[in-house]
Formats: structure tokens, sequence, C-alpha cells
């Protein structure tokens, strides 16, 4: 603990000489601040306990898409639990808190795999991870994998092409156009950051991860002909590019993630895109409010 005030307080010293300097010389303090969000030196990671509704998450119903919030949805395959980038804490950063309750470990308990996108902190929390079955295995890309390391999990790195199958199904890691580093701004396709198709015996999924429209998109929709797209819908893919990936995607049902649970700068901004794509799809988009299920099998 020791260790770590030494480091926060290294920290505020070096934001405060920052602020003093750049006042003098007449710099805006919305700049300052801006730098430190983007090189997350002033991040400390607030990572307790969210408040938990059993209530409002039950376990999730069998081969169905359920919606927990942000990006992490809990797909059910015949009693097999998919979980894409679960983040579940009561924060990530000090401007990003949870809104809304969380779901009781017992909802994630039959959790067989775990999804990760990138390493962003809004898509891989250590903590909501360490509270899944150590049984579980997180599949993720490179970068990814030395943040969790020291989970006591099974760890399965995967780039663009790699498969690993599970009863009844497979899991396919495929190209995204993102960064995938922690703190990387660089937008790359190079299988940093990574999204996934989902084949199970009745259905395909694809779980996009955070992307800006690319032609690979349209790679994906040809080789893995998906039926149901789970699309970040957000600054890097906003109502437009969605749309856009939607049709090439090739998908009948598109369900609009990457809103609601956290606070943060970005947050109204996601919501409105969000409905933008909502309206512009009408009845072949399924905008799943927290804790709502979406049945992709009958």
């Amino acid at each position: 603990m020791w260790g770590k005030r030494r480091i926060t307080r290294g920290r505020v010293a070096l934001v405060s000489l920052l602020l003093q300097r750049d006042i003098a010389r007449g710099r805006s303090l919305l700049v300052v601040i801006g730098l430190l969000l983007i090189s997350g030196c002033a991040l400390v990671q607030p990572t307790p306990t969210p408040f938990i509704d059993a209530e409002r998450f039950p376990p999730p119903p069998r081969n169905a898409i359920t919606f927990w919030g942000h990006s992490t949805c809990y797909i059910d395959v015949d009693g097999v639990g998919i979980v894409t980038d679960p983040v579940l804490s009561k924060g990530y950063s000090p401007w990003h808190r949870r809104e809304v309750p969380a779901p009781p470990r017992s909802s994630y308990a039959n959790a067989r795999f775990i999804l990760i996108s990138h390493a962003h902190r809004d898509h891989l929390n250590p903590t909501t991870l360490s509270w899944f079955p150590k049984s579980t295995t997180i599949i993720c890309p490179g970068p990814s994998a030395d943040k969790i390391s020291d989970l006591g999990m099974n760890v399965l790195v995967m780039k663009p092409g790699d498969s690993c199958v599970y009863p009844g199904g497979s899991i396919i890691a495929v190209n995204a156009l993102h960064p995938g580093g922690r703190n990387s701004l660089k937008v790359r396709n190079d299988g940093g950051a990574i999204g996934y198709i989902v084949r199970t015996p009745g259905s395909t999924l694809y779980y996009s991860g955070d992307t800006e429209y690319f032609d690979g998109l349209t790679t994906i929709g040809h080789t893995y002909d998906p039926d149901v797209a789970l699309l970040n819908v957000n600054g890097h893919l906003p109502a437009t590019d969605a749309l856009r990936a939607f049709l090439v995607l090739g998908v009948s049902r598109a369900i609009p993630i990457h809103s609601s649970a956290y606070t943060g700068p970005a947050a109204n901004k996601n919501r409105r895109f969000r409905k933008e794509f909502a309206e512009m799809l009408g009845q072949m988009c399924v905008p799943l409010e927290i804790g709502e299920s979406y049945a992709f099998a009958e």
C-alpha cells in the first residue's frame, strides 16, 4: 500500500508541476487534463465491488444474448457461457463510474469463455475477470495477455484466423481496426485488437469489439456469413458507419452496444449514436436495455 501511495503522490506532484508550468505559459488546463487522460499517468484504477442486483440480473436464459452494459454481453449456447469484454467493477477510471448495478457472481457461474477484444480499460478489467470461475478460459489478442497473466486462469492468445472449439460450436478470432495496447492510440489492423465469430448449432454470431469501419468487415461477412452482429456503436463506429458495417456483414439482426452502464465524457454521444443506428435499421435492430436478452435460437 505504501508503495502505491508513494507512486500516487508522485503523480500528483507531477500534475501540479505541469499545471503550474502551463498556467504560467497561458495554456489551457483542458489541454493538460487531456494529455493526462491519454497518457494514463493520472489514472488510479478504482475497482471496488459494485452494487449487486440479483433480481435484475438472474441467470441468463439459454441460447440467448444478454446485455449487461457497455460491451459486456453474456452469450449462452446450450448452457455454455461466453462473455464479451466483461467490465462490471464500480469504475475503471476516476472519470468512468458504474451507473447501474452489476450481476451477481451466480449469474456467470457457468461462464466457460471470456472474449477480450483489446487491452483498453473499458474492455479489459482484471478485477472483474478475477470474479469469474477459475475454470473459465480467457481468449484475447497478444497485447492483452500480459495484463491478465497473474489471475491463475487459462489464457488462450489468438490472432485473426485462429479458432477454438467448444461443445456444439467454435470461436474464431477476426480482424478489427483499432489500437490494441493498454494505452495505445494508434489505429492498426495488426491483430492487436480483434473481433470474434461465435458459431453455435443454429446461428453464427459476430462480436465486433471496438473497430472502425474497414474493408475487413466485408471479408468477415463473406467468409463467415453471420446471422447476428453485436456492434460497438461509438465514436470509432458511429451510426452511419455501423449501418455500412451491417450491410456488408449481411446479418439479419444487429445489437448495438458500447453504451449505458458507465459515466464518462463520451457517454451521451454513444447513447445518441445508438439511438440513431436503431432508427436507421428499424425492426432489424435489437436495442437491448441492460438486463434484457435476445434469443438467437428457438
